[in-house]
């Protein structure tokens, strides 16, 4: 991110608002939280060292991929589009419309409509794993991890979802995925 003040001011001027600076952080750069139009809470950073380069897939335990999940898929993929200046590509994957958001050659993460109705739009990460159905959880017992998967009809059986005690959801993806019903994408 370029500029994380400006893009504060041009979230606000889109219907948008700010939950936390722009605060410079010692040893990482100057940085940001907003809420976009729908109310999904985003991340800006400017970092000092730079971003990290873009070296292909990630290595299992490492963050893959990231997907909002909009209340309006068409309005939130434009809204990154204006605001992020990301092309914006249709991928359909069925269950309505899912688009990448895309810098050059490199997706940078998806939008399609919540499956959740009445859940708050929101970004949802994926950790590239070997096998979703090893994870195990040693939480602090009752209200503590849980999981949901993977089901057969979730891209092939390689994706679960798990949720801290506080519902916080995290996506376990293995990559590659196949299925006959939708091309190999994180």
């Amino acid at each position: 991110m370029p500029d994380v003040d400006r893009a504060v001011t041009e979230v606000s001027a889109r219907g948008g608002k700010a939950l936390d600076g722009p605060i410079d952080v010692r040893n990482i750069g100057r940085a940001a939280v907003v809420a976009d139009p729908q109310g999904a809470a985003v991340g800006f950073v400017r970092s000092r060292p730079g971003d990290p380069a873009d070296t292909g897939v990630p290595d299992e335990g490492q963050f893959l991929w990231m997907e909002y999940l909009a209340q309006d898929p068409v309005a939130a993929a434009d809204f990154y589009k204006e605001l992020l200046g990301y092309e914006v590509r249709d991928r359909p994957l069925g269950g309505g419309p899912h688009y990448v958001l895309a810098q050059g050659q490199h997706p940078r993460g998806g939008v399609l409509a919540n499956p959740v109705k009445g859940a708050r739009p929101n970004w949802l990460t994926y950790v590239r794993v070997k096998d979703p159905r090893d994870a195990r959880f040693t939480g602090p017992g009752p209200g503590g991890p849980r999981a949901d998967g993977p089901r057969p009809d979730a891209r092939g059986g390689s994706l679960a979802l798990i949720a801290d005690p506080s519902g916080a959801v995290l996506a376990l993806q293995r990559y590659p995925f196949e299925t006959s019903k939708s091309a190999t994408a994180p």
